[in-house]
């Protein structure tokens, strides 16, 4: 047997623990994993912060609980399906090759105040429970506020006159097909 050093998760203490090479080449894939594990909890932080102000930014957090977990889980599955961060994904400003979340000077105003919101904490709470699949998981990956939408007639080919929940509307043509939840629609 030979003698390995091996840090122990969390603590920074460092030993020295006799063990067959075969263990010390396990032990170091299971450091590896929890080092990895514990630097990501920062990002995972930071995902929960840019999640909470994008989900104040677009509902004010006064949407329907359903509503408003589609909108996070939207965002969770463009981060998946471009794997990046969901940070990245709600974040303003622009991403190259990406459609970006909200591209309007409003949205960037509302996200950078939101964390003196009054329901901040409950947001992020919420936040909290839709990455923990307490709403459900959806696959959508794109949404729409109607009411938010311009009346007809529709002055650009991306987008189509529809009859939606807010009255006639011009929709992104993506938008065609889509579930309704609430007063949102989800494709």
């Amino acid at each position: 047997m030979r003698k390995r050093r091996q840090r122990s998760a969390g603590l920074g203490e460092l030993a020295f623990l006799p063990m067959p090479w075969f263990l010390g080449a396990g032990l170091l894939l299971v450091t590896a994993k929890a080092a990895a594990a514990t630097s990501s909890g920062a990002a995972s932080e930071d995902d929960l912060d840019a999640l909470t102000r994008m989900l104040i930014a677009e509902t004010d957090f006064s949407m329907s609980k359903p509503e408003m977990a589609g909108i996070v889980n939207v965002a969770l599955n463009r981060a998946r399906k471009w794997r990046t961060t969901p940070a990245s994904v709600v974040s303003p400003g622009s991403r190259p090759g990406q459609i970006a979340w909200n591209p309007s000077a409003a949205y960037r105003k509302r996200f950078e105040a939101a964390s003196a919101s009054r329901a901040w904490t409950s947001a992020r709470m919420f936040v909290q429970q839709v990455r923990a699949g307490q709403y459900g998981k959806t696959q959508h990956t794109g949404f729409v506020h109607p009411s938010n939408m311009p009346k007809p007639p529709c002055t650009s080919e991306k987008h189509i006159e529809a009859d939606t929940i807010s009255g006639p509307r011009c929709i992104p043509v993506w938008a065609a097909n889509s579930t309704l939840v609430g007063r949102t629609m989800f494709t």
